[in-house]
């Protein structure tokens, strides 16, 4: 990351850290919005630990999936999500579309997630495999050797789930990962999965120019 996000916003502005984790939501939020995607996980994190459990899970549930890159900072993270969430519950933070989403997940979850190999034990998953094929192949990224893991999880250890992008997404505790099994993708395979994500950005673009007073309603890759 670029400067110390103790010391300073995602912009270089000088700010006062004290001051900051004192803030109302609505001003830490402004805070974080100011890096970007990529340098935004490590400025979350310190504004997590900072803050009290039930701050802490709203500022993780409002960013948590627009940090990009966060294979640093995974096991940070995990530990702070597992001390707030042992004073709150995490249907006391979600929205209302993420509540039902949550509620409607079984008591043991299958999973699925796109990586490169080597992180398998992250902390972001998917119910849907064809979402974890995109991810496998890099949709933000480029993945040297692209891995598609399922596993199984107990509802009980779920961090967060996110709604916004249509990905079905859960955080969770990578510890209590059960009967994960990986594979990596053949040429074959990821020529399917470039041509489906083809078709589908084509798509997103045709909506676009239709509905064009829809755009801010799409949500962000940042």
């Amino acid at each position: 990351m670029q400067g110390n996000p103790l010391k300073q916003n995602g912009l270089g502005k000088p700010i006062d850290w004290e001051r900051l984790c004192e803030a109302s939501f609505d001003q830490q939020s402004s805070y974080l919005g100011t890096f970007s995607s990529y340098q935004r996980t490590e400025a979350m994190f310190w504004l997590m630990v900072a803050s009290a459990p039930l701050r802490c899970m709203q500022i993780f549930c409002e960013w948590g999936n627009n940090c990009d890159a966060p294979w640093p900072y995974r096991s940070y993270l995990a530990g702070a999500l597992r001390r707030a969430l042992g004073q709150v519950s995490l249907r006391e933070v979600l929205e209302a579309d993420e509540l039902a989403f949550y509620d409607a997940l079984p008591e043991t979850i299958a999973v699925w997630r796109g990586c490169e190999a080597g992180r398998e034990r992250g902390l972001s998953w998917t119910i849907d495999r064809s979402v974890a094929e995109g991810f496998a192949i890099g949709k933000r990224c480029i993945n040297g050797v692209p891995t598609l893991v399922r596993a199984d999880i107990p509802k009980q250890h779920v961090f967060a789930v996110f709604s916004s992008r249509n990905e079905h997404e859960i955080t969770l505790d990578p510890r209590r990962l059960r009967r994960l099994t990986k594979e990596a993708l053949s040429s074959e395979q990821i020529a399917v999965v470039k041509a489906r994500l083809e078709a589908e950005s084509k798509t997103v673009g045709e909506l676009l120019e239709e509905q064009p007073t829809r755009r801010r309603a799409l949500p962000s890759n940042g």
